[in-house]
């Protein structure tokens, strides 16, 4: 099963890419907002507030947009390759945990604790090697 939701979320990287699920990191406001250390990448797939962090209304409404496009996608995926959703979502956290967690931004990770990148981010025991 690890394996085929591995390959579905493979198989889904363009998509998420091209609907903007992945653009995060190219949005100036939440760029800016996850350099400042307030929202983060969690192991789940999506984009969160970092416990305690002050967030203006502009980057959290974008940060809202954000995961309901990747919602909306990981959805689609998911059906598409006969998975569950959050199965796709978090194996495509995968990608994302490290694709837009610059070094010193927070990320949550499989457990549920924000922690910094200091240069690698931990990833989950589920993603691939």
């Amino acid at each position: 099963m690890l394996s085929r939701i591995i390959f579905a979320a493979a198989l889904g990287i363009a998509a998420v890419a091209s609907t903007g699920a992945a653009a995060a990191i190219e949005d100036p406001i939440l760029n800016t907002a996850i350099n400042e250390q307030k929202i983060g990448e969690t192991a789940d797939g999506y984009l969160a507030v970092v416990d305690g962090a002050a967030v203006a209304s502009d980057a959290r409404a974008r940060m809202d947009q954000v995961n309901m496009r990747r919602r909306a996608t990981y959805t689609d995926r998911a059906q598409a390759n006969g998975v569950s959703v959050e199965e796709y979502a978090r194996s495509f956290g995968c990608t994302l945990l490290v694709k837009n967690t610059p070094t010193g931004a927070f990320y949550r990770d499989q457990g549920g604790s924000w922690r910094r990148n200091a240069g690698a981010v931990d990833l989950p025991s589920y993603c691939p090697r």
